[in-house]
């Protein structure tokens, strides 16, 4: 009985050249449709409050976030550094950080440095004044000079010419 069942299914498939003709058809209904199986492309133009028309009356694009000014300038935080600050408030920090390392040998570690120019640049304001100071660590590493860093430990050291 299961023979039977098999031989009449193989009978009553179709003919391989009705299978091709068949995926024809329907690939070519899918290039209609459009690659995202939908109507495709319309054809005419479109007046009603959804169609072109709507987004026509639109207006000009907005421009992108990144380019506009306003945008760029409540984005970007503080920039800490020489280059965007202005030149006597650099050299304090400098001579502070210069100072400190000449005080200590020539060489501190970078956190010890910190924390010694930070209280260098306090003892700079009078006693009522408040300044704020949550910035001061940063500013105290970001004027520290490249030459003096060390990619091989956390020592900062003073150049030979600057100890004598």
């Amino acid at each position: 009985s299961s023979l039977a069942r098999a031989s009449s299914w193989c009978t009553d498939m179709a003919a391989p050249d009705e299978l091709v003709a068949l995926n024809d058809r329907l690939e070519g209904s899918k290039e209609a449709r459009g690659v995202r199986g939908g109507l495709g492309r319309v054809k005419g133009s479109q007046q009603g409050p959804w169609g072109q028309g709507f987004f026509a009356a639109a207006g000009a694009k907005w421009t992108p976030a990144g380019e506009d000014p306003l945008y760029r300038r409540f984005t970007r935080g503080p920039v800490l550094g020489a280059a965007n600050m202005e030149e006597a408030e650099a050299q304090i920090w400098k001579a502070h950080a210069e100072a400190a390392l000449l005080e200590a040998g020539g060489q501190l570690t970078w956190q010890n440095l910190r924390d010694q120019v930070v209280e260098r640049r306090r003892q700079d304001f009078a006693e009522g004044d408040v300044p704020d100071t949550a910035l001061w660590p940063y500013l105290a590493l970001a004027h520290v000079p490249k030459e003096c860093l060390s990619e091989k430990d956390a020592f900062v050291r003073l150049n030979e010419s600057k100890r004598d």
